[in-house]
């Protein structure tokens, strides 16, 4: 059950990311505004979308908080596991803007 919920929720995560990406990207180029507004359109939707994860990742940790709270998981292994996941998801993030700030400038 735990690999499952895991699954599902990484699939949706990166369906929802590549989603809101590509019609961000869409939305703002076919309103004819070129590169400022889709760049203008990309900054907006990372707003979001750093809104988007911290919300799911506080009800990945509360679920697993749960669970151990509930003695069905362990606190180290689990919620640790947790913790870090999180923290890796969030990095994410700024990981992308640094790669595409590399060939803006």
């Amino acid at each position: 059950m735990k690999k499952q919920f895991g699954r599902a929720l990484a699939a949706l995560g990166k369906s929802v990311l590549i989603g809101g990406q590509l019609s961000a990207a869409h939305a703002a180029l076919a309103a004819g505004g070129g590169l400022s507004k889709a760049t203008q359109e990309a900054n907006n939707f990372q707003v979001w979308e750093y809104g988007f994860i911290a919300v799911v990742a506080t009800c990945y940790l509360g679920y697993e908080g749960v669970r151990c709270f509930t003695n069905k998981g362990s606190w180290l292994e689990d919620f640790g596991a947790a913790c870090v996941k999180v923290a890796v998801v969030g990095g994410a993030g700024t990981v992308a803007v640094y790669l595409f700030n590399i060939w803006s400038s």
